[in-house]
């Protein structure tokens, strides 16, 4: 990866996170929480085939550059970010469980990264990468 290809990936992660701390909206990496709270749900991610080895997350053993994950009824987001890998979001139910997994779409990755960030990760459209 390139010098100004990698700054271009820091200045979003440091839009993201600016944003994240100025509205509260949006805590990025894990959520706030105790280990357990984190155990739980590494567990319930694991029953929808995805696991986490070190910082890193994987979706039926690709790794993910983006998981999403937003709890229903709150502004509050999970945010997981690498340079490269499958867009992943987290669909939940009213009761807050697990609804289901699927692709970020092209259009989602402009709106949260910005438009030059969506040919660098596997979207639906190219998920047979």
């Amino acid at each position: 990866m390139n010098f100004k290809k990698k700054l271009k990936i820091a200045t979003a992660l440091s839009v993201l996170f600016t944003a994240a701390l100025m509205t509260g909206a949006i805590q990025a990496g894990a959520y706030a929480g105790t280990i357990s709270q984190d155990t739980q749900r590494l567990k319930e991610y694991k029953a929808y085939g995805i696991t986490k080895k070190g910082d890193a997350y994987y979706y039926n053993k690709k790794l993910v550059g983006i998981l999403l994950d937003h709890q229903p009824g709150s502004s509050v987001y999970a945010l997981n970010i690498n340079p490269e890998g499958i867009a992943i979001k987290i669909t939940r139910k009213k009761n807050g469980k697990i609804k289901n997994v699927s692709y970020i779409t092209k259009k989602e990755i402009k709106r949260f990264l910005g438009g030059q960030f969506v040919e660098q990760y596997i979207t639906t459209s190219d998920s047979t990468k």
